[in-house]
């Protein structure tokens, strides 16, 4: 339900059945996380989606951020929060080559070439393999 609504573009009702599902005990997966974090990244509210990335850390859902990692990526960077965003892509380290594309191709699409270059020059230093997804966006960076 509560992915439904976050695709259906009603990320507010997603964020108010998510409490409710707290509230009452209930036990969210990654999927719904997924979900709500993304609804968060939608509407702007970083705080909120920092609480919903603590409770996630806190119950060890995703304890190596391999599901939640783009999506953190892309909460982060809505929110003005690049930093935050690089922050989650080092911590996964080279365990989720998504989450590198995820930075790369925001840095691209927000005009920040040297940034997206040198996030692929560190992946290469890192020997993190970059995928067809990885060179279209840092191509796309220039």
């Amino acid at each position: 339900r509560i992915s439904s609504y976050n695709r259906g573009g009603f990320s507010a009702k997603a964020l108010r059945n998510f409490s409710e599902m707290i509230k009452f005990g209930f036990d969210p997966n990654l999927v719904t996380l997924y979900s709500v974090l993304s609804s968060c990244g939608l509407l702007g509210l970083v705080r909120e989606g920092k609480s919903v990335h603590g409770f996630a850390v806190r119950r060890e859902l995703d304890p190596k951020y391999e599901s939640l990692s783009p999506v953190l990526v892309e909460l982060y960077a809505e929110c003005g929060r690049l930093r935050d965003s690089e922050a989650v892509v080092r911590a996964v380290g080279d365990r989720n080559i998504v989450a590198w594309n995820s930075l790369i191709s925001l840095y691209a699409h927000k005009g920040m070439v040297i940034e997206a270059l040198c996030l692929f020059r560190e992946m290469v230093t890192r020997q993190i393999r970059p995928d067809s997804f990885t060179l279209a966006s840092s191509i796309s960076a220039c």
